[in-house]
């Protein structure tokens, strides 16, 4: 009787451990990446702004294990135009991530088709809700911004873009 009540408490151990897996969810923030579009405009225009990440001390800070992060997800994204500018000439935004070491190298991450008119701040939140944890695995890769520019304007348009970042991992022992 006493092997089989040891052998009882032995498994309940077992599960119990495998099952104490905790997690933690925290942001990151990129700010102030800058994409300066240029004339003469002819049409599709696509700009970068190289990233590195320190998710490494981000994971550190929040007790996280950046071995075992679950899920990465673009949680807002705002794009904010030159002051005095909007985005009236913009035909539309796509902002796509892109890295030469990760199996996936393009991800689209948020688009817009029609851009209000007037508007000087474009905010994407909840953004298609895809994984992109290889890029920040990466520590370093691209962030794309794309529209439409068909215009005879002659002035340059600079956009400053936040990323927010929400991370799932589990955390340190």
């Amino acid at each position: 009787m006493s092997i089989k009540l040891l052998l009882s408490a032995l498994l309940m151990l077992i599960i119990s451990s495998c099952s104490n897996k905790s997690g933690t969810s925290f942001y990151y923030e990129v700010k102030q990446l800058s994409f300066k579009f240029e004339p003469p405009y002819a049409g599709a225009e696509t700009k970068f702004a190289e990233v590195v990440v320190n998710i490494d001390s981000a994971c550190a800070a929040n007790k996280a294990d950046t071995a075992n992060l679950q899920k990465v997800t673009l949680d807002k994204l705002v794009c904010v135009m030159d002051s005095g500018k909007n985005f009236d000439l913009f035909g539309g935004l796509t902002v796509e991530l892109q890295s030469d070491n990760t199996t996936i190298t393009t991800l689209t991450a948020a688009s817009v088709t029609e851009v209000t008119k007037g508007k000087q701040e474009i905010t994407f939140s909840g953004s298609e809700e895809k994984n992109v944890v290889a890029f920040l695995k990466e520590k370093k890769f691209n962030v794309l911004l794309s529209t439409n520019l068909n215009s005879t304007d002659t002035a340059a348009y600079t956009i400053v873009a936040n990323l927010t970042f929400k991370i799932t991992a589990h955390t340190k022992k």
